[in-house]
């Protein structure tokens, strides 16, 4: 019953509002990945961080393609157990060299539970 009622709510508050809106509002560097490892969506503060357009990409195709490996296996991981995954990650990031980030990953299923992608949510440690 509470549940219900906080759907309603979130409903009437997100009314209007579009996927990316919502994503952009979230604090952090958040990206959504298929189950290919393609970018599907990020939001501002990561493309803006990045300094590049990452969707319809794979880590392999970005400037940390040599760190793409654990990032993949990573995302593998996350996926094949479908369980949430927190890790240190290191990358690196054109204009600022080796960085590390703090990356919690979820799989993202459908309404019946089948998997159909990745979503994470990352934050740049001080070094």
């Amino acid at each position: 019953m509470a549940t219900n009622m906080m759907n309603q709510q979130l409903e009437q508050l997100f009314e209007g509002m579009n996927p990316q809106e919502f994503i952009d509002q979230i604090p952090g560097h958040v990206f959504i990945k298929s189950i290919d490892g393609v970018y599907l969506g990020v939001n501002k503060s990561l493309e803006n961080y990045m300094q590049l357009d990452l969707v319809g990409k794979t880590d392999l195709e970005c400037p940390w393609k040599d760190d793409a490996p654990s990032f993949t296996r990573n995302d593998k991981e996350v996926m094949e157990t479908k369980q949430e995954k927190c890790y240190i990650e290191k990358g690196h990031v054109p204009g600022k060299g080796l960085v590390t980030m703090a990356t919690a990953k979820a799989p993202l299923l459908d309404k019946q539970g089948n998997l159909i992608g990745m979503i994470g949510h990352a934050i740049p440690m001080p070094e």
